[in-house]
C-alpha cells in the first residue's frame, strides 16, 4: 500500500513539474512587482473597453504587390523570399502577434497592430494621369480581415508620405510645399529617409491636396461598405499623421532657439493669413491700431519674416524669432536623489514670485548622460510672458524650494528691448532680491538651467504673436478638416484620433518650430492621439500637461519608453495607460521583414522592439508588452 501511494505521489510531482515547465515556456517574461498599481482602479471599464496594444508594423506591404517586383533581379534574396511566401506577409504578421498574445485578442488587454497607409502610394500612373488604384484599397481591407486582429489604421498624409512616384513628382512643384521665408521648402531627411514638407492648406485646388483627400475619401467610403464584423476589426483611425510646421535640421534641430527658420511663407499660407486676420480684426484700421502696424491695404499685409539681430527691417512688424510673440522660456533639469527634498522650482522676476515651473518633463539627453540616473523625467520649464513688462533689463531668479528652505539654481538678467531699440535701462526690483545659498550646496541635488542664456535680448512684436497663433491654427484646421471628411463618409466619431507631437513635454524643445499648441486642446473635436517617447511614455506625467488626456479617451499612435537601465519603467509606463483613459497604444516599431534581408538606417533600428535588441530598452518593451497582454 505504501509503495502504491509513493508511486501516486511521484506521478503527481512529475505532472506538476511538467505543468510548471510548460507555463514557464509559454511565459518567459520576468515578473515585476506591481506595488505602484495595487490601489488603483482603471478609469475605463476594461471588460467593455480593453486596452489595445497595436505595434506599428514595418513590412506589411513588403510582398504585397507582385507587380512592384517586375524587373527585379530574380536571384536577389528579396525576390526569392517574397516568391516563397506567395507575395504575402500575413502569416508572418499573425505569427508575430501570436508571440505577444498566443490565444488571440481576448481579455482586458488585447494585442492588435497598426496598419500604416501612405495615401499617395495608392495611385498609379496611367496614360490619363495619376489614377487611384482601388484594388490596392480592397487589398488593404482584405489583409485586415485575413489577420483577424484589432487594427489601428494610420492615414499617412504628412511629410513622411514620400516613397511613391507620385510623391516624388509632387515634391517638384512648390505650390504643394511649405516654404521658408526665402521661398524655398525645407527639404530634410529623417533617419536617412527623405522628408517632403507638404502644405498645411486644405485648399483642394492644390495638387497634393486633390490626391490626399481623394484617397482619404476612397478609403473611408470602402470602409463604410464593409460588413459589420469587418468594420469591428478596425479599432480606430489616426488622422493624417503628425501634423506640424517644418524647420531646418528636422531630426536634430528641435531644441534650436537662435537664428531659426520657420514655415509657412508660401503664397497660399500668406493669403490665408490675411483672411485669418481680417476675420479676427474686421477692419484694417482695427488691425493697425492693435498691432502697431501701418498697412495701407489687406493685400499689403505680410507676415513677419526677418530677425532684427541679423537683417535690416523695413519696419518693426517684420521681426520674428523664438521670442517675438512675447514669451521667454526658462528651462533646465533637476535631479533630486532624495525625491522628497525638492518640492517646487520657483521663478522670481525682479524679486517678485511669478509661479512654479512645470516639472517631471522629458530629458532623455540627461538620462543618457548620467549613468546612475534612473528616469528621464527631470526636466522643468516655465513660460515667462514679458510682453506686458516695461522694456529694460530684468532679473530672473530660479529657486529650488526644498524641505530645508530655498536655494538658488540660477540668477541672470535679460534685456527686453523696445521697438525703437533704445538703450535698455535697469528695472528696479519690485522686492528685494533674495540672497540664497546655491542649490549646488545640496548633496542630493544635481541640476542645470539651460535657458535663457545670460543677458539675452528679446523683442515683442504683436504681429509675430498673431503669426504664431495663425500657424497653430493651420495645424488644427488641417486635422479638423480630415476629421470632418472621415466623419461625413461613415467613420464613427469614437474611432477618430489625431496623431500629434506634444512638444512642450520635452522641456528643451522650441515649441514655436512645431506650432502644435492648438491641436492639443480639450476643445478639439477629434479624440486626442499623442506621440509619446522617453519619459513622456508615462501617461500620468503627460496628463498633467495635457488635460485632454484626463477628460477624454485618448490614443498613443506612436510610443517607445526608450529606457534601457531597468525593465520596470517599460512595464510601469504601459500600466499607467491601462489604468488611465487610453484606448490604444501603438509601440514603435516591430517588423515582419526577415533579419537576413532587413535593411534600413542602423540608428533607426535601435527602436526595433524585439528580443535581444538592448538599444533604448527595446527588448524590455517587448517583454512588457508580452507580460501585460498575458496578465
Amino acid at each position: 500500500m505504501l509503495i502504491k501511494e509513493l508511486k501516486l505521489l511521484l506521478i503527481t510531482l512529475i505532472v506538476l513539474a511538467l505543468t510548471a515547465c510548460a507555463e514557464n515556456k509559454n511565459s518567459s517574461v520576468e515578473q515585476v512587482k506591481k506595488t505602484d498599481f495595487e490601489n488603483r482602479s482603471p478609469t475605463l471599464n476594461r471588460i467593455n473597453e480593453p486596452l489595445l496594444i497595436a505595434p506599428m508594423i514595418e513590412g506589411i506591404h513588403y510582398c504585397d504587390a507582385p507587380q512592384h517586383l517586375v524587373g527585379v533581379n530574380k536571384e536577389t534574396p528579396h525576390y526569392k523570399y517574397c516568391a516563397n511566401n506567395e507575395f504575402s506577409m500575413i502569416k508572418q504578421l499573425k505569427d508575430l502577434l501570436n508571440s505577444l498574445e498566443p490565444n488571440g485578442p481576448e481579455g482586458k488587454v488585447q494585442v492588435g497592430y497598426t496598419y500604416g497607409i501612405a495615401v499617395l502610394g495608392l495611385y498609379d500612373k496611367t496614360p490619363d494621369g495619376w489614377t487611384l488604384n482601388k484594388d490596392k484599397i480592397t487589398r488593404i481591407f482584405n489583409n485586415i480581415q485575413l489577420v483577424g486582429r484589432p487594427t489601428v489604421v494610420y492615414f499617412l498624409m504628412n511629410h513622411f508620405d514620400t516613397a511613391s512616384e507620385l510623391s516624388k513628382e509632387l515634391s517638384n512643384d512648390k505650390q504643394n510645399l511649405m516654404q521658408l521665408a526665402n521661398g524655398e521648402p525645407p527639404i530634410e531627411v529623417y533617419f536617412q529617409a527623405p522628408i517632403i514638407p507638404y502644405t498645411l492648406s486644405v485648399d483642394e485646388t492644390i495638387p497634393v491636396n486633390k490626391y490626399r483627400f481623394e484617397a482619404l475619401r476612397a478609403l473611408i467610403s470602402h470602409y463604410s461598405t464593409l460588413p459589420e464584423e469587418q468594420q469591428k476589426l478596425i479599432h480606430s483611425f489616426t488622422l493624417a499623421g503628425e501634423i506640424h510646421h517644418m524647420f531646418e535640421d528636422f531630426q536634430g534641430g528641435m531644441g534650436k532657439f537662435d537664428d531659426i527658420k520657420l514655415t509657412d511663407y508660401s503664397k497660399h499660407s500668406k493669403q490665408e493669413f490675411r483672411y485669418w486676420l481680417a476675420e479676427k480684426y474686421a477692419t484694417l484700421d482695427h488691425l493697425n491700431s492693435e498691432l502697431l502696424t501701418a498697412f495701407p491695404s489687406w493685400e499689403a499685409v505680410e507676415p513677419p519674416s526677418k530677425n532684427i539681430r541679423t537683417e535690416a527691417l523695413d519696419g518693426f512688424y517684420q521681426h520674428v524669432d523664438s521670442y517675438s510673440h512675447g514669451m521667454l522660456p526658462i528651462f533646465g533639469w533637476l535631479w533630486d536623489k532624495n525625491s522628497n527634498n525638492v518640492r517646487n522650482i520657483k521663478i522670481y522676476l525682479n524679486g517678485e514670485y511669478l509661479g512654479n515651473a512645470d516639472q517631471n518633463l522629458n530629458r532623455l539627453d540627461v538620462y543618457q548622460a548620467i549613468s546612475d540616473l534612473d528616469t528621464p523625467n527631470v526636466g522643468f520649464r516655465y513660460e515667462l510672458d514679458f510682453s506686458a513688462l516695461e522694456p529694460g533689463i530684468h532679473d530672473i531668479q530660479v529657486v529650488a524650494d526644498t524641505t530645508e528652505g530655498e536655494y538658488e539654481m540660477a540668477r541672470q538678467k535679460f534685456a527686453y528691448i523696445n521697438r525703437e531699440q533704445d538703450q535698455p535701462k535697469k528695472i528696479k526690483p519690485v522686492n528685494k532680491i533674495k540672497s540664497l545659498a546655491p542649490a549646488s550646496s545640496l548633496d542630493s541635488v544635481r541640476y542645470y538651467v539651460d535657458h535663457p542664456k545670460p543677458l539675452i535680448d528679446v523683442y515683442y512684436n504683436p504681429l509675430a504673436k498673431q503669426w504664431h497663433l495663425y500657424r497653430e491654427s493651420q495645424v488644427e484646421r488641417f486635422i479638423t478638416y480630415t476629421w470632418k471628411e472621415a466623419l461625413a463618409l461613415g467613420a464613427e466619431q469614437e474611432k477618430l484620433y489625431s496623431h500629434q507631437i506634444p512638444t512642450y513635454l520635452n522641456s528643451s524643445w522650441n515649441t514655436v518650430l512645431f506650432a502644435t499648441g492648438q491641436s492639443m486642446r480639450t476643445e478639439s473635436k477629434y479624440l486626442p492621439g499623442i506621440t509619446l517617447y522617453g519619459g513622456g511614455a508615462d501617461g500620468d506625467i503627460t496628463k498633467q500637461i495635457y488635460p485632454a488626456m484626463k477628460s477624454r479617451k485618448y490614443g498613443v499612435p506612436e510610443y517607445h519608453s526608450q529606457q534601457y537601465k531597468s525593465y520596470e519603467p517599460s512595464y510601469n509606463a504601459l500600466m499607467t495607460h491601462y489604468y488611465g483613459n487610453a484606448d490604444f497604444v501603438s509601440p514603435y516599431y516591430m517588423s515582419v521583414v526577415p533579419d537576413d534581408i532587413h535593411q534600413g538606417d542602423e540608428a533607426h533600428k535601435k527602436f526595433l522592439i524585439k528580443e535581444g535588441n538592448a538599444n533604448y530598452g527595446s527588448e524590455y518593451l517587448y517583454k512588457a508588452i508580452q507580460e501585460i497582454a498575458r496578465d
